[in-house]
């Protein structure tokens, strides 16, 4: 990399971390001067609706901050299209939410230093071009036709009438029909897990039913263990966590079930575990890939630092790390930006990986 791109980066990471560090300042300055401007919105949303418009700019800013932080205008305007949707299923019309981010990039623009401002600027007025003409609507997950379609339908159906006892028994009666556990983690568990956060975000289900759902599904997983760990090992270890700070853990979980079901030795630390511990669980394994998972962007950050530390252990540069999550999806670059080796995009890829990354290893010993 030439010294002006090692540079450009550094002013970028030094830009995202300002905004960051005045996020709570900035988002009660966007939505003071929101409301003054526009005092029909008081009348409108009331002091209930200011808070909430405060919350919302403060996490739009921390969107914004990573974006800015890992240069991704992808990552920015990706989240602009989620929040569109979000708040239109709430009574926020996108006119709403132009008007709100226009603001945003003004008071950025007259409070931030010139070179923070301008990266964060040019970030908000590219999503604002974009804004009228990003989708009303996010897509299905479970479509007719699909692979398991009506299984993963009844699946999902059950969950959401919190019968966990239905669910289960049709897992359970797939796998004495013979589906592989492999199609049911990709084609039932990983699909409807996405559909159930589509329903959250068009306001459909509510936070508590989002989190019955992944529960249940975790309980099944876990139900499903005396079939997953059955199979001939190749000697490979996968360490499994997700980021540090991330709730959402059972795409990462999935992943390490999907390479135990390819042989695989694995470890899944859940989530919440201190890069330290992550550290440590590597070494003392001598893991071969350590897997990090992150789905909010703001949550990148934590698995960089987690990288970092892996390749200052002893195991330093032995270990393959692979990422992946929502937040990796969205900007093919970023794996590598911040020091992986590979991404799955779902579990599909995953799959494809374990076996790439076993050949790799074999070919080593």
């Amino acid at each position: 990399m030439s010294q002006v791109s090692d540079n450009e980066t550094s002013l970028e990471r030094a830009a995202g971390a300002a905004i960051e560090a005045q996020r709570t300042a900035l988002a009660e300055a966007v939505v003071q001067r929101e409301f003054s401007q526009r005092p029909e919105l008081l009348l409108r949303y009331g002091d209930e609706g200011r808070e909430k418009s405060r919350r919302d700019a403060e996490f739009h800013l921390s969107y914004l901050a990573e974006a800015v932080r890992v240069d991704s205008g992808l990552l920015f305007s990706e989240y602009v299209g989620w929040a569109k949707i979000l708040l239109a299923s709430r009574g926020v019309g996108s006119d709403v939410f132009a008007a709100h981010l226009a603001t945003m990039r003004d008071v950025l623009e007259s409070t931030l230093p010139e070179t923070t401002a301008g990266f964060a600027c040019r970030m908000l007025e590219h999503a604002l071009r974009e804004l009228p003409q990003l989708p009303d609507t996010p897509p299905e997950f479970i479509t007719p036709g699909g692979p398991h379609a009506q299984l993963a339908g009844g699946y999902l159906d059950a969950l959401l009438r919190w019968d966990r006892q239905l669910a289960s028994r049709l897992i359970f009666d797939a796998v004495e029909r013979g589906i592989p556990l492999e199609e049911l983690y990709l084609h039932v568990f990983q699909s409807s897990q996405r559909a159930v956060g589509r329903l959250w975000q068009i306001n459909r289900v509510s936070i508590a039913q989002e989190h019955y759902c992944s529960a249940a599904t975790q309980v099944i997983m876990a139900q499903l263990y005396p079939r997953v760990f059955t199979g001939k090992r190749h000697g490979g270890t996968l360490i499994a966590a997700a980021a540090y700070g991330e709730a959402h853990e059972i795409g990462v979980r999935m992943i390490a079930d999907v390479f135990e079901l390819r042989g695989w030795n694995t470890h899944y630390l859940g989530a919440n575990v201190p890069p330290d511990g992550v550290v440590q669980a590597v070494n003392e394994q001598q893991a071969d890939v350590l897997a990090v998972s992150a789905t909010l962007a703001y949550h990148i950050r934590a698995v960089e630092r987690l990288i970092a530390a892996v390749r200052r252990s002893a195991i330093g540069t032995q270990i393959k790390i692979l990422v992946g999550g929502y937040a990796f999806t969205i900007d093919p670059r970023l794996w590598g930006k911040i020091g992986a080796d590979a991404y799955a995009m779902d579990l599909a890829a995953a799959a494809k990986l374990s076996e790439q990354l076993a050949k790799e290893r074999s070919a080593h010993l």
